[in-house]
């Protein structure tokens, strides 16, 4: 792995023990840095949430992606007001962006509840801005997500939410 600070590359190895390998005049101040991010890292607490069920006759969607080099993979669960799983899937795509990757997540869903004609949905995500690009109309900001939301126009009593 490579560690770029102030501009200058260090080869990094993580294995049981953290070893830097960079020149000895930068080595203080990036291994302060290396360990001020592991801190960081180690002292994020864990979100508590708590799974709060949909209304009667509606299913609670929760979506999710991730994005590297133009490739990106959704999940989606399906789960009904008992917190009983109903569907799950997994897609994966080509993709531009991270934002239109979220999007795609919560399109997949959208496909998949259209398949199984499912027409009372609450659709969660954890991507506050691929929420605004659907609830709001498209912008010239996120315009490569701009196809995939107008796609989602189908479900005509569905909630679309962000969640932290």
């Amino acid at each position: 792995m490579k560690l770029i600070c102030d501009g200058a590359v260090y080869q990094v190895s993580c294995n049981s023990d953290v070893s830097i390998w960079i020149e000895p005049w930068a080595s203080w101040d990036a291994r302060d840095q290396w360990m001020s991010l592991a801190q960081a890292n180690q002292k994020r607490p864990s979100p508590n949430h708590k799974w709060s069920p949909p209304p009667d006759g509606w299913l609670k969607i929760n979506t999710d992606a991730a994005f590297a080099n133009g490739k990106s993979t959704s999940g989606i669960i399906f789960k009904n007001k008992n917190g009983s799983l109903v569907l799950a899937a997994t897609f994966a795509h080509d993709c531009p962006d991270a934002t239109t990757t979220e999007c795609l997540a919560i399109l997949d869903a959208c496909n998949l509840a259209k398949i199984h004609n499912i027409k009372k949905a609450t659709f969660l995500s954890d991507c506050p801005i691929a929420i605004t690009c659907i609830n709001n109309s498209p912008t010239t900001s996120y315009w490569t997500a701009n196809p995939v939301v107008e796609k989602m126009a189908f479900l005509e009593h569905c909630v679309y939410k962000q969640i932290c």
